[in-house]
C-alpha cells in the first residue's frame, strides 16, 4: 500500500514540475516581450536619460527570472497544507 502512495506521489510531483516549467516559460516570454515592446516604443531621449541598453537587457533577464522563480514557490506555499491533510 505504501509503495502505491509513493508511486502516485512521484507521478504527481513530476506532473506538477512539468506544468510549472510550461507556465514559467510562458510567463518569462510574456514579461520579456512586454519590456522589449516598451523599449522599442520609447524614444532615444528617454532611454539615454534613464537607462542604457545594457541595463534594460539586465532587467529583462534578471527580473523575469525572479518573477518566474516565484511561481513554483507560490504554488508550493498553497499546496503544502493540502499535502499535509492528504498524507494524514
Amino acid at each position: 500500500m505504501n509503495y502505491n502512495n509513493n508511486v502516485l506521489g512521484a507521478f504527481c510531483n513530476t506532473h506538477f514540475t512539468f506544468w510549472m516549467s510550461v507556465v514559467g516559460l510562458k510567463f518569462r516570454s510574456a514579461i520579456i516581450t512586454l519590456v522589449y515592446r516598451k523599449t522599442l516604443h520609447s524614444s532615444n531621449i528617454d532611454l539615454n536619460h534613464n537607462f542604457n541598453f545594457g541595463e534594460i537587457i539586465n532587467f529583462m533577464s534578471t527580473d523575469s527570472d525572479r518573477l518566474v522563480n516565484s511561481c513554483p514557490s507560490f504554488h508550493t506555499f498553497w499546496s503544502i497544507p493540502l499535502q499535509v491533510i492528504i498524507r494524514r
